[in-house]
């Protein structure tokens, strides 16, 4: 049913997941939150949203790739971040 690649996949996916939100934002949460005077509870939202757009980003990336192939994909990303400044 799963294949080394789809197990990898799955592996790097939950440890983005679980690494880049908690390394990031957790030790910012005292400043955020007294520099924008947000509650416990707004604090959880902004890490929630910032978590879920780690979890979709690499979704769509990979779909992506696998369609348009590597080196399509590369530059449409390259644009996109080129485009988003």
């Amino acid at each position: 049913m799963f294949t080394s690649k789809h197990l990898t996949f799955l592996t790097h996916f939950i440890l983005r997941i679980l690494i880049s939100a908690t390394y990031i934002l957790a030790p910012l949460k005292s400043r955020i939150q007294r520099e924008l005077g947000t509650s416990h509870a707004e604090f959880g939202v902004l890490f929630s949203a910032y978590s879920l757009n780690s979890t979709w980003t690499p979704l769509v990336a990979g779909l992506l790739v696998s369609r348009l192939g590597t080196t399509v994909a590369s530059i449409l990303a390259t644009c996109t971040i080129f485009l988003g400044r």
